[in-house]
């Protein structure tokens, strides 16, 4: 007995410990600030404040998606926070560890053991708040998240709630929100039918079965039609011919989707691809056979495991001319996580039912710790390059009006868009807006030199002689290093100085593995900083240009000698 609790007590902490994980790799690494299709949510806020949010724009299609769940989310959040992002973050956590806490209820009431349970759940756990997911996690990650959870829960409520109509329209309404978050979450209604259906091969039938059936079709049937009227295909994904054309790059993207859950490398990717897929398989016949011949249930894992494939099999059929490493990309792993969970689920509850389960159970057992562990290292090691690449995307958002299209576009596909965006943020003083920031304005000068050092202008070496010819449409990008007054951390803020009168923020607090150590000196990686604005800033002729580094009491600050001269064309 104090065995069977020791153990309990262990699967429980092992449980927390993975959630608080990562709710200690946002605290580290979360950034305010948007990019890419993040960035578009800019126009839910504008348009709430000049009365223009209108029912045609909530579920207007972006993408392939209709994201009217995530749109009125973001919109209650960000008007409490100034739709500031790292808010945004904690709440993908909590939605994370709800979907696992749903997936629990789930698993005990198949199971019927609830100490059993317990016990078999944390490889399940491992893979929902797993960091792999980190560009989702860390980004634009409402509509994955809210998807995955509202899908399961549709399907958990069809599969093992009383047969009530009043449990049947929650699960109606829950299918609803995962088709309006991403367009997976459209499988949800097929799937969620099959499931209904299945019972038909049950010894005991539910009565409610055919009615039940039918209004979900019927009211499946009506979201599809409303989703697809007026859709447009996006244009951003190459054409389902090219699988055809090129079945082997195919094959190896669909089998590095399918692994990447598990292995963010991809040769490895691919092998825990093929693994699983040949899992997949023979699940999909054991669970046909044992359904059709012995009238059992299916177990709820294989639903998880379908829509996760044929999810892969889409994203493979839009995606595969990207290349096969562009399967490894980290924003589908959440969906795809469901594909082990539910072969690892389906097998726990078949334990003593089918002869290779146990041991099968104990194998992708240890997959999933294996990729868990291996998908961590790789979140981890990635992060600080990650978040100081999103430092610098904030900071473009932040100084739209100096920067020339050719960076903006590394921030949006459409720089004019980003100068809108940025307009009406700064404007409602929302997002990177809405953080403090120094004015330079009110900067006192000082003479006592920071350890700093500018280590390009364009690309080439700085200094009071060096030239740098732009024209209007060219851009000026300086990089270097600013520490503060100790010198074991990034200066306060650093601008750039145009002809010692202008100052132009940078993006400053940048990481760079040149600097410090990985340790004791981890805050002297973090003293990067990354400035750049377009040739329309200038007249016609030549400027100076110096760099301006703010001292720790933020009133002070230091101003280089002149870097380079820069001479507008």
């Amino acid at each position: 007995m104090n065995d069977a609790r020791t153990r309990t007590w262990i699967a429980r902490a092992l449980i927390a410990l993975s959630a608080l994980t990562l709710l200690l790799f946002i605290a580290i690494y979360a950034v305010n600030g948007p990019e890419w299709d993040h960035i578009t949510s800019s126009e839910i806020f504008y348009r709430w404040d000049e009365g223009r949010f209108s029912l045609e724009y909530l579920f207007r299609q972006h993408n392939e998606h209709r994201k009217a769940a995530p749109r009125l989310v973001i919109l209650g959040l960000g008007l409490l926070t100034r739709w500031r992002n790292p808010p945004e973050m904690y709440l993908h956590w909590a939605l994370m560890c709800a979907t696992a806490l749903v997936m629990y209820g789930v698993f005990r009431r198949e199971l019927a053991d609830k100490t059993r349970a317990i016990l078999l759940f944390p490889p399940m756990m491992f893979l929902f708040v797993s960091p792999r997911s980190y560009e989702a996690l860390l980004g634009d990650g409402f509509p994955h998240y809210l998807s995955i959870l509202f899908l399961i829960a549709a399907l958990g409520i069809l599969a093992f709630q009383r047969p009530t109509w009043p449990a049947f329209a929650g699960a109606i309404s829950c299918g609803l929100v995962t088709s309006f978050s991403m367009s997976n979450g459209l499988l949800v209604w097929p799937f969620g039918l099959a499931l209904l259906l299945a019972n038909l091969r049950l010894r005991t039938r539910d009565a409610m079965l055919w009615p039940r059936a039918i209004v979900w079709t019927i009211v499946g049937a009506i979201t599809y039609a409303f989703y697809f009227h007026g859709y447009v295909d996006p244009g951003n994904h190459s054409s389902p011919r090219y699988i055809l054309e090129h079945p082997t790059i195919a094959v190896r993207h669909f089998l590095t989707l399918n692994g990447s859950v598990l292995a963010p490398a991809p040769q490895s990717a691919e092998v825990f691809g093929a693994v699983l897929l040949v899992l997949y398989i023979g699940l999909f016949l054991t669970v046909f056979v044992d359904w059709w011949r012995n009238r059992e249930r299916p177990p709820f894992g294989i639903w998880l495991v379908a829509i996760a494939v044929l999810s892969a099999l889409l994203i493979t059929a839009n995606r595969a001319g990207f290349g096969v490493e562009q399967g490894l990309s980290s924003r589908y792993t959440a969906m795809l996580a469901l594909a082990p969970i539910g072969l690892y689920a389906a097998l726990a509850v078949r334990t003593g039912r089918w002869r290779l389960a146990a041991p099968l159970t104990i194998s992708v057992a240890t997959l999933m710790i294996v990729g868990y562990l291996m998908a961590s290292v790789d979140a981890w090691t990635a992060a600080p390059t990650a978040a100081s690449q999103r430092r610098w995307m904030a900071y473009l958002m932040y100084s739209a009006k100096y920067q020339p299209s050719s960076l903006l576009e590394k921030l949006y596909s459409n720089p004019d868009h980003v100068r809108i965006y940025a307009t009406e943020m700064e404007r409602m003083r929302f997002n990177v807006f809405a953080d403090p920031h120094i004015l330079p304005a009110d900067l006192l000068p000082s003479q006592t030199l920071p350890e700093y050092r500018v280590d390009t202008v364009n690309d080439r070496a700085p200094g009071p002689d060096t030239q740098v010819e732009v024209d209007k449409d060219g851009a000026v990008e300086v990089l270097g290093y600013a520490l503060n007054d100790a010198g074991n951390g990034p200066a306060r803020a650093v601008f750039l100085t145009i002809d010692g009168t202008r100052h132009l923020p940078t993006a400053s607090g940048l990481f760079s593995y040149i600097l410090g150590g990985p340790i004791r000196q981890h805050g002297r990686r973090c003293s990067a900083f990354r400035g750049s604005f377009g040739g329309f800033v200038l007249a016609p002729g030549e400027h100076t240009l110096a760099v301006t580094i703010v001292h720790d009491d933020g009133r002070h600050a230091y101003v280089t000698p002149t870097v380079a001269r820069v001479i507008r064309r």
